[in-house]
């Protein structure tokens, strides 16, 4: 069964993950995350050019097998933000 990236009402947690060489990486980036029943939700670009940073919203319950899995393909710059308590991320 494949885990949603964020249910309604459900938490979920922001993945910024840098890129090294161009956009194209973001395919990469969800299907290492696909390969994993993750669903990606929410990706969108990060900093000054599309190339800098893709964020990827997904359920906080995948955040460390989401970062291990990234950094063993090649990603090594994961950020992971949390929202506070009783809030949720847009």
């Amino acid at each position: 069964m494949a885990s949603r990236g964020s249910e309604p009402g459900g938490a979920s947690t922001l993945l910024a993950v840098t890129l090294k060489r161009d956009a194209e990486q973001m395919a990469e980036i969800a299907r290492i995350l696909g390969e994993l029943d993750i669903v990606v939700d929410g990706l969108s670009t990060l900093g000054a050019t599309a190339a800098e940073a893709i964020v990827v919203r997904i359920p906080p319950d995948r955040v460390l097998e989401a970062v291990l899995s990234l950094n063993y393909h090649g990603f090594p710059e994961v950020r992971v933000y949390t929202p506070a308590a009783g809030t949720d991320v847009p």
